[in-house]
């Protein structure tokens, strides 16, 4: 038999014809069915050769439901458990017989033991409490489908019935769906569907996230502020934004607007000096938080979003490789792009290549490039400790992000190379909106006011520019 529908005293969870779930309302006494997700999982069934009892979470206990009231409705804790005689009724389904008949989810929410007969309306899937957590999280979040690109968002309880829920184009069977999801690698990332038996279909999870790393002096902060804003402003941004920054700015996220503070999350991580300060970005792949999203972009404080970003993140989340942004030439005589670092490890430098700038960069999940960071850190750390320095270069972790990803061939540029417009301080301000998705309004590190200058005035720019404006974004 399937996950779903596992045999022995293991608690599963019900899950109706409606395709909703089955829950004990406390309050009432009796048991209630809701959307997948919109209810507590609280009730379950434990089988017993060919009959079952019905366990619900009382508190921090789990116990047995007594027999139904003369209600046929009403069920409470009681040392007198109510057996219920288990009725095979159909390919992983079963029904559940009382003394007053078979157990009914009628439509609205109601459930009793009233129905002599088992048809659709009593029939259940029983459903493993691992499967119900991947459900859950499946029918909570959005996606989209590799070939068309729609977003959207899983009906669990649309009325379609027999066991099935609408997910993007198709009407697919609950244990499909989590067949599908029962990867045994973490939160499901990506399913592959079949509808009518053969209409194949590919869909990817859309949880974005923006992430920036803050720390230094208050023009950075307000830098920080305008980045953040014109993601939500210009960018059609409906993710969640994420800053990394120091314990003195844990409450960074009050300076922001109430429509989009929701949205933002504020980590403290230590830094003691201007490298920590610039490799903290990497970090990301220390913390937990970061596993519940894909795709992930990494923007500076200097950068300003201008245009829909949905459509790039779609196409982050399909790629597994670390998405970077292209630059200028490896034959530029500073050593912006590691250029040192590649002699000293005997590496040839082509210069006409494009160098990779560290201050945009994106991934579909973390844990694709945690080794990754944590070896650009290494390297950077080693380095600096050799040289007896912590500044062995002018920009400070973007040396080491070169390297190590040239070195390893693990950045791709494909989707940065018309997404970007650098845009340095000494030059005039912008005057006419670029619409490429991003500026970055380069000229240092931590050399903020200047560019906060620039951020401003070309902000002021898009917002003269309504045909080309996101609009407000309903979290």
């Amino acid at each position: 038999m399937s996950q779903t529908s596992n045999a022995g005293d293991t608690p599963q969870a019900l899950i109706t014809f409606h395709g909703t779930l089955v829950h004990y309302d406390a309050g009432a006494r009796c048991l209630r069915h809701a959307a997948i997700g919109a209810c507590q999982a609280n009730v379950f069934v434990v089988r017993r050769g060919t009959d079952v009892v019905l366990v619900a979470r009382d508190g921090d206990q789990v116990r047995t439901l007594g027999r139904h009231g003369p209600d046929l409705r009403t069920l409470a804790f009681d040392d007198d458990p109510g057996v219920l005689t288990l009725v095979p009724a159909g390919q992983d389904l079963v029904s559940l017989r009382a003394e007053g008949g078979f157990l009914r989810a009628e439509r609205g929410g109601a459930m009793d033991f009233s129905r002599p007969d088992a048809l659709d309306w009593e029939r259940f899937l029983p459903i493993g409490l691992d499967d119900l957590a991947n459900l859950e999280f499946v029918l909570s979040n959005r996606w989209f489908s590799a070939l068309s690109g729609a977003v959207f968002e899983p009906e669990s309880d649309p009325g379609v019935g027999r066991h099935r829920v609408q997910f993007g184009s198709g009407r697919y069977r609950i244990e499909d769906i989590a067949g599908a999801a029962r990867s045994g690698s973490g939160m499901p990332r990506e399913l592959l569907l079949m509808s009518e038996g053969w209409k194949s279909e590919r869909y990817i999870l859309f949880r974005p996230l923006t992430y920036l790393a803050a720390y230094g002096s208050e023009e950075i902060f307000r830098c920080a502020e305008l980045a953040i804003g014109s993601l939500f402003e210009f960018g059609a941004w409906n993710g969640d934004v994420l800053v990394m920054t120091g314990l003195a700015n844990a409450g960074f996220a009050q300076r922001l607007p109430d429509t989009i503070r929701e949205r933002i999350h504020v980590v403290p991580i230590p830094a003691d000096d201007v490298l920590d300060y610039t490799l903290a970005r990497y970090r990301i792949a220390d913390l937990a938080l970061a596993d519940m999203y894909q795709p992930v972009i990494y923007i500076d404080t200097d950068v300003v979003c201008d245009a829909p970003l949905p459509p790039l993140a779609r196409l982050i989340a399909l790629s597994h490789d670390l998405q970077v942004a292209p630059e200028f030439s490896l034959g530029t005589p500073s050593p912006y792009y590691g250029q040192p670092l590649m002699t000293a490890d005997g590496m040839a430098i082509d210069a006409s290549q494009r160098g990779l700038s560290s201050c945009i960069f994106a991934f579909r999940d973390i844990k694709e490039q945690r080794r990754l960071f944590h070896t650009i850190i290494e390297t950077a750390y080693s380095v600096a400790k050799s040289a007896g320095r912590r500044d062995p270069f002018e920009c400070y972790d973007q040396p080491f992000f070169n390297y190590v990803l040239r070195k390893t061939r693990l950045g791709n540029p494909t989707l940065f190379e018309n997404a970007v417009m650098v845009h340095h301080n000494h030059l005039p301000v912008l005057t006419t909106p670029v619409r490429k998705g991003f500026v970055h309004f380069a000229g240092g590190v931590g050399n903020a006011a200047p560019k906060l200058t620039q951020m401003m005035s070309y902000i002021d720019t898009l917002r003269r520019d309504p045909a080309g404006q996101a609009g407000p974004v309903t979290p």
